[in-house]
């Protein structure tokens, strides 16, 4: 790959070095509630959850005054993502929702974006290796928990460590990224701690597969395969990636292709024409859309009506579903914003390396937002990751490859 430039960190700048431990310990606590493992649920007497908030509240708290004293509080990307999960805490309210279920599902992506922007210009490498530290050591237990209670905890749900065999992304998709862009700033030949990373995802996988994740892990290995190509980066860009999961929400979730792709669908991936059971929550949803609730949603705690065939579902099986019944219209118009704000930056540097393999990343994310809502915290931290990423790059120089793609150089480390 082409390599170039960024500018450096001020901390970088000032010790001559990338990284310091007791930085990537410090950052590392305040970014653990970021993420919530279900075992944290089965903790007696509710302690696991206790200390989870808690540790989630203070987290905040600190990442709050970092951000005020970094003066980085008008960050964009950070006032849109603040106005989604205040406008989705305004909507559980208004609706009665359980606040505590706001707390852990979007309470923690805000915190995610909260950190990223806070130590973007001091830490930025020391948050790297914390998010690859974290995760990694969440996958790590998951896998070890598929290994030594084969079928989960629950085995009605196959519940693990880190939750259900569908939640493997969370943990594994943050740590392939930051694993591929540690073994960027180092310079490595063999990128370890991405293949460290892909070894734990596939043994996942290969004990309790979620044909969701492995399509979408299949996806990212052939996009970044194709991004050693020049040519290719100038196309795929985060905007190609946004439009073609609207392009398949609309197909699969609203028009039902697969019912026309029988072969496909039962044959190749194993799986009934209604994507196993996922149809019949699609029309629910879609049916319980009407005037009243189109423009604040239903709030968080709006699940609780989703019952099909007399089973409860947890969410809508799709991520812009899952906006427009907790949110609205505002809730989905506020993340495509979110999103066309980091397309935006992404699409200046789409040629580069930080610019198109951070793309790759946002877009597997969207492959499995086609039948999960994906709105998950790790979601979050990497969008904010790869739109900082992506506007410190450094245009100031620009030079033109064989393939009519502009790379930046500039001063600091290369990837």
């Amino acid at each position: 790959m082409n390599r170039y430039e960024m500018r450096p960190t001020s901390r970088a700048c000032a010790k001559g070095r990338w990284t310091s431990a007791k930085e990537v310990i410090l950052i590392a606590l305040l970014l653990a509630p970021v993420f919530r493992p279900w075992a944290v649920n089965v903790v007696p007497d509710g302690w696991g959850l206790l200390v989870h908030r808690a540790w989630l509240f203070v987290s905040f708290a600190i990442a709050l005054v970092m951000l005020v004293r970094s003066k980085k509080t008008s960050n964009p990307l950070f006032l849109v993502s603040s106005a989604l999960f205040s406008w989705l805490l305004l909507s559980t309210l208004i609706n009665g929702g359980n606040l505590w279920t706001w707390v852990d599902l979007w309470l923690t992506g805000w915190l995610a974006t909260g950190l990223v922007v806070a130590c973007w210009d001091d830490w930025r490498d020391e948050l790297a290796y914390a998010a690859y530290l974290i995760t990694a050591l969440f996958s790590l237990a998951n896998l070890l928990s598929m290994l030594l209670v084969p079928g989960g905890f629950d085995p009605g749900y196959h519940m693990y460590f880190g939750g259900s065999r569908n939640s493997v992304y969370q943990f594994a998709f943050p740590c392939l990224f930051f694993g591929l862009y540690i073994d960027g700033v180092r310079s490595r030949r063999l990128p370890f701690c991405f293949l460290l990373a892909l070894l734990i995802t596939v043994g996942q996988l290969a004990l309790d597969l979620s044909t969701t994740t492995a399509i979408a892990l299949v996806f990212a290995m052939a996009v970044l395969a194709l991004l050693r190509r020049p040519g290719a980066r100038r196309v795929l860009s985060s905007y190609v990636y946004l439009f073609g999961s609207v392009l398949a929400t609309l197909l699969v979730v609203v028009f039902r292709v697969q019912e026309h792709l029988g072969f496909f669908v039962t044959g190749l991936f194993g799986k009934s024409l209604t994507l196993s059971g996922r149809a019949p929550v699609w029309d629910f949803v879609l049916s319980s859309i009407d005037s009243a609730n189109l423009l604040a949603g239903r709030g968080v705690s709006g699940y609780q009506i989703i019952f099909v065939d007399g089973r409860q579902f947890f969410h809508t099986h799709n991520m812009y579903l899952e906006l427009v019944f907790s949110g609205g219209l505002v809730a989905l118009s506020l993340f495509v914003i979110l999103l066309l704000l980091y397309s935006s930056k992404q699409w200046q540097v789409r040629c580069t390396v930080y610019g198109s393999f951070s793309a790759a990343a946002i877009g597997s994310y969207f492959v499995i937002g086609i039948t999960e809502p994906m709105l998950c915290s790790s979601f979050f931290l990497v969008v904010a990751f790869a739109y900082c990423l992506c506007a410190s790059v450094n245009l100031r120089k620009p030079v033109y490859d064989g393939g009519g793609c502009r790379r930046f150089v500039g001063s600091g480390s290369d990837l």
